[in-house]
């Protein structure tokens, strides 16, 4: 399902200017999540498990607080770069 998505985030993501922090990624069908983070320092990256909005538990609790951890991260980086 994801699998479409991967090789495109991840060319967008090294094609990025920053190489001296961690950038996040996620890519969505609108039912499901996955998060993808890149340590392009490293030359390495990592997928979060699939949030599905189908499943028997909704994920969307998880989902949002991913997405507020991410830009939490994103508004030190902002802070710290002035």
């Amino acid at each position: 399902m994801h699998e479409v998505g991967i090789p495109q985030t991840l060319a967008y993501v090294m094609a990025a200017p920053s190489e001296q922090v961690p950038l996040f990624s996620m890519i969505t069908n609108g039912n499901s999540f996955l998060f993808v983070k890149v340590d392009r320092q490293l030359g390495i990256y990592d997928f979060s498990e699939t949030y599905s909005m189908l499943s028997r538990t909704n994920c969307l609790y998880d989902v949002l607080q991913i997405l507020k951890a991410i830009a939490q991260i994103f508004l030190q980086d902002i802070q710290l770069s002035k």
